[in-house]
């Protein structure tokens, strides 16, 4: 009997051994996990933290203007004027691993309007003068452009263009997100530079700020040592 009991024993001691070392292999294979957020710690899964969580956040950028360079007959003449670099957000990684993040523009451009005013038809020229109110769609939409920039610090002097695929994030560090938004007039497009500064004027006197949504996200890019 003490014999059988003996036996029982290791078995049951074998099976605890095999099934520690099975869970510190699964611990291995799962460790690397996508998220935008506060993850959860447990055993085998680094931590994963990065502030502010994933996502979307709105931009609105004020006090645009177009350029002060006179018009140009020429067709090839773009001129343009930009906000500059504005701060926007900051990612920290306070997690344990490496992270590589994103950024994209993925909403569309949304305007704030001064009261009593409303986007038309389209603004042209009619053989005697220039009618109408620009639409939104195809004349005041482009007009502007959003670029995002990125930098190690909150100097937008130090901000670089924001690659298409991700940039590095490692732990403890921050990543600072800035937009900027160019304002190019319409010569190139508009096929008289009398109707691209209609468009500029009407746009300079009646839209008060441009929004637009940006998104992010953080993978895992490292393990945990």
């Amino acid at each position: 009997m003490t014999k059988k009991k003996n036996i029982a024993s290791k078995l049951v001691l074998v099976l605890f051994v095999l099934t520690l070392i099975s869970c510190c292999l699964l611990g291995s294979t799962f460790a690397r996990y996508v998220s935008g957020g506060t993850g959860s710690a447990s055993v085998g899964i680094a931590k994963w933290n990065i502030e502010e969580g994933s996502g979307s956040m709105d931009v609105t950028v004020s006090a645009l203007s177009p350029s002060d360079d006179e018009s140009m007959p020429d067709v090839s003449t773009a001129r343009s004027n930009s906000s500059g670099k504005i701060l926007v957000a900051s990612l920290t990684n306070y997690g344990e691993v490496d992270a590589e993040v994103s950024f994209a523009v993925t909403g569309g451009k949304d305007y704030t309007l001064v009261a009593g005013s409303d986007f038309g038809s389209g603004m042209y020229w009619n053989g005697s003068e220039i009618t109408g109110t620009p639409s939104k769609a195809e004349q005041v939409n482009k007009l502007f452009s959003v670029n995002l920039y990125y930098a190690t610090t909150g100097d937008p002097a130090q901000a670089a263009s924001m690659p298409s695929s991700s940039v590095s994030l490692k732990k403890n560090a921050s990543v600072y997100l800035f937009v900027e938004v160019v304002w190019t007039s319409g010569d190139l497009w508009a096929g008289s530079v009398g109707v691209a500064d209609a468009i500029d004027t009407w746009v300079g006197e009646n839209v008060e700020s441009l929004k637009t949504t940006i998104a992010w996200s953080a993978t895992q890019s490292s393990e945990q040592p």
